[in-house]
Parts: C-alpha cells; sequence; structure tokens
C-alpha cells in the first residue's frame, strides 16, 4: 500500500520536472529506491509488530509514544512522512519556477 501511495504522491511532481530529472529514467531509478526503502521498512515494522506483540501477551501492556498507543503511530508515521516529502518537494519546485520566471524578466 505505501509503495502505491509514494508512486501516487511523489509521480506526478517528478513528471514536470527538466533535464535529467525529469525523465523516464530518472523515474524508474526512483522508483527502484523507494521500492526498496519501502520493503527496508516493511521489514522493520514486521520486527517491530512482534516485539510489541510480544510485550502485550507477556505484560498485558500496550506500548505507547507521548501516549499515543505505538502501533497506530507506527501506520501513520509512513503517511505523515510521504505527506512530508511532498511537501518539501513542492516548495523546492514552486521556489525553482519562481526563480526561473523571475530570472527571465530581469533578462528582458
Amino acid at each position: 500500500m505505501v509503495a502505491g501511495m509514494a508512486g501516487e504522491v511523489v509521480m506526478p511532481l517528478i513528471k514536470r520536472e527538466k533535464g535529467y530529472d525529469g525523465t523516464s529514467k530518472a523515474r524508474m531509478e526512483e522508483s527502484k529506491e523507494r521500492n526498496k526503502i519501502c520493503t527496508q521498512m516493511s521489514k522493520i515494522e514486521h520486527k517491530i509488530l512482534d516485539a510489541l506483540d510480544v510485550i502485550k501477551k507477556t505484560f498485558n501492556d500496550k506500548v505507547s509514544f507521548k501516549g499515543r498507543p505505538y502501533v497506530e503511530k507506527l501506520h501513520w508515521d509512513k503517511t505523515e512522512m510521504l505527506y512530508w516529502l511532498q511537501q518539501e518537494r513542492n516548495k523546492s519546485l514552486l521556489e525553482k519556477d519562481f526563480n526561473d520566471k523571475f530570472e527571465n524578466k530581469a533578462k528582458l
């Protein structure tokens, strides 16, 4: 699910970039890297969930972080991470577009 979400969130912005970063080769490389990271995160998540399950069964207790159940936090961390990565990319693209337009007007 996360890999699919990452593709939906990130891919539309990549298509607008110019130069190498906007090429299909660059998008494929980014997709491979994103899939690799998502696979690594999934493996780590399974280990964490197993440990949380042991704690639940052994001590009949739930692990929390700042008052938030850790299982819930773990789930939402991925979504929040993708959201903030998207916001960062949007900001960079807007700044680049602004600078490009400003430079073009300055040349006139």
